[in-house]
């Protein structure tokens, strides 16, 4: 599996040449940018049939959302922002994708920065080539009091990835269970993203004892890599656990 070239992706900066081809391409209306041109195909996230045949239910696969989803453009150029995550809105209940509404994927311009905001219900993104055991750590603001909050697919979650009503920076971190695609949702209307970050595991053993507090029944592999939480489902072999060694016979 090839590893990601971009471990961290912070939306609260907007490069000169994303303001620019933004600016060439995208609609502005204080405070946010949003996509009504012809490069708003860049987030279309698939062909729907009449029949129904294109349709994936990709909230529960996060390979199928890989597949019907796409990276975000303006004047025909992929986002610096968002460069290798895939984007994409999903009408479930009516299997219809969706995108290139009016103001459907909007980036938000505050007094402290920028955000990507995804408008529609339904707005997923696709964090492609995970690691097993990679920590994936997602800073959202639910900006709501209606009951706002991230979900995900492929994570075995640490903290955050709930609906909420706080009103401050919600921190969503969760541990890689495949290698592959890892997908965040939306619960209720979209939260504002701040950024997004994919750590890789540590691989000294020393480490490990210091990290095992928060979550001590994880289960990591000789090289740093998590595994699981329980021994009984894993194969011979020795394993690490509670910050100590431990031999599956």
């Amino acid at each position: 599996m090839a590893s990601m070239a971009q471990q961290k992706w912070d939306f609260l900066t907007l490069s000169a040449n994303d303001e620019a081809n933004l600016t060439a391409d995208w609609s502005f209306s204080d405070p946010y940018y949003y996509n009504t041109s012809t490069s708003g195909k860049g987030i279309y996230v698939g062909r729907y049939s009449k029949k129904g045949k294109d349709y994936s239910p990709y909230f529960n696969v996060a390979d199928s959302a890989a597949k019907y989803s796409s990276t975000v453009e303006a004047n025909g150029v992929e986002l610096e922002m968002t460069k290798g995550l895939k984007f994409g809105f999903a009408n479930e209940g009516s299997r219809r994708f969706q995108g290139n509404n009016n103001k459907a994927f909007r980036i938000y311009k505050g007094k402290k920065g920028y955000g990507i905001y995804p408008q529609m219900p339904g707005a997923f993104f696709v964090i492609p080539n995970v690691a097993v055991g990679d920590t994936v750590i997602v800073v959202s603001r639910p900006g709501g009091k209606d009951g706002r909050g991230l979900t995900s697919e492929n994570l075995t979650i640490l903290s955050g990835f709930e609906s909420t009503i706080e009103p401050n920076n919600v921190l969503n971190k969760g541990v890689s269970k495949v290698n592959g695609n890892v997908l965040i949702g939306s619960i209720g209307k979209t939260s504002i993203l701040l950024s997004v970050e994919v750590k890789k595991p540590t691989t000294d053993i020393s480490q490990l004892r210091t990290s095992v507090i928060g979550r001590p029944e994880n289960i990591y592999n000789l090289n740093g890599q998590f595994v699981g939480t329980d021994l009984n489902k894993l194969p011979q072999g020795v394993y690490i656990q509670y910050g100590k060694k431990v031999i599956k016979k």
